[in-house]
């Protein structure tokens, strides 16, 4: 997941969402971000917030998300 603005018009979807602030390492654990987009019709990042997300580091040089299901 990229940590800066996304275009929205990335494989057709309406939303290009990105992570706000930096990817965690090895040493701090399990960290609380905040995941940010851009609306199609706004073309402004930022302006979409959602729920926090969880976010460790792992060995091998990748990451693992922990979502939440999105209010209705």
């Amino acid at each position: 997941m990229s940590e800066w603005c996304v275009s929205y018009t990335g494989c057709g979807g309406s939303t290009g969402l990105y992570l706000s602030g930096s990817h965690p390492t090895l040493e701090d654990g399990v960290v609380t971000r905040e995941v940010v987009g851009t609306y199609i019709w706004s073309n402004q990042c930022g302006n979409y917030r959602s729920n926090s997300i969880q976010v460790k580091a792992c060995p091998g040089d990748y990451y693992v998300y922990k979502f939440v299901k999105p209010d209705a």
